[in-house]
């Protein structure tokens, strides 16, 4: 089921943790997990898998409505079911830096599939950056058309998705 989970969730951005919830979502602990632990996301998997395994964090299957999934270049519907953890536990299991780590880092703001889907459009439509001169209407709009074309998801609101790839790719490049 984590398998599952990790390939359904790998490519969605962090949502921020409700701190009154007894559960936390796949990805917010996957994201919590990294944070505390410093590693990368195969790892906190391994980690959150051997924890579940142990029987040191309570786990709970939660039924939604069913979602597409992308896989690598596979498609496929989900059951609908996500994976949640007890908050207790994992802040018991991995207390250090709870306060740093109980917020997605800046690091994991646009690492979400539709995101990543903008930023591979931008680079494939301008790989030395966007025309300084060009509208963003004209921008969005060969934006969304390269998206139908490669089958990604497409925003609502294509504009901020636009501005947000923009401020990552410059963030990631400047590290």
């Amino acid at each position: 089921m984590i398998g599952i989970l990790a390939a359904k969730y790998c490519d969605e951005g962090a949502d921020v943790i409700d701190n009154v919830s007894k559960w936390m979502s796949f990805h917010d602990t996957l994201a919590y997990v990294e944070a505390t632990q410093k590693c990368f996301e195969d790892i906190a998997i391994r980690l959150l898998q051997q924890a579940a395994r142990d029987l040191k964090i309570g786990t709970r299957d939660v039924q939604s409505s069913p979602q597409w999934v992308v896989s690598g270049d596979r498609y496929y519907e989900d059951d609908g079911r996500d994976l949640q953890f007890c908050r207790e536990d994992v802040l018991k299991l991995w207390p250090q830096q709870e306060k740093e780590a109980a917020a997605p880092s800046r690091s994991r703001i646009g690492g979400g599939a539709i995101s990543v889907g903008v930023r591979l459009a931008l680079d494939a439509l301008w790989p030395d950056g966007v025309p300084e001169g060009l509208r963003a209407k004209d921008r969005d709009t060969q934006v969304v058309q390269w998206l139908k074309d490669n089958k990604k998801r497409i925003p609502e609101d294509v504009s901020k998705a636009v501005q947000r790839a923009r401020i990552w790719s410059r963030d990631a490049s400047t590290e």
